[in-house]
């Protein structure tokens, strides 16, 4: 039995993996590929200043194409 519980932004992010086009084994097969080159022995959560990182970097594309 799973009780998992996600944040709003983890929501939006699976959300918006799902509308990409990527199916669920590309999303796992992306997911192991991260855990593979994640060299700096850092737990998942601290790589959501990278999340941050790519959603600030998105909001500043499309506030530009205003």
């Amino acid at each position: 039995m799973r009780d998992l519980r996600f944040t709003v932004e983890q929501i939006w992010l699976l959300q918006r993996l799902r509308v990409s086009g990527l199916n669920r084994e590309q999303i796992v097969a992306g997911l192991e590929d991260l855990d593979r080159l994640d060299v700096t022995g850092r737990p998942h959560s601290a790589n959501s200043d990278i999340a941050k990182s790519a959603e600030n970097s998105d909001s500043e594309k499309t506030s530009k194409k205003k």
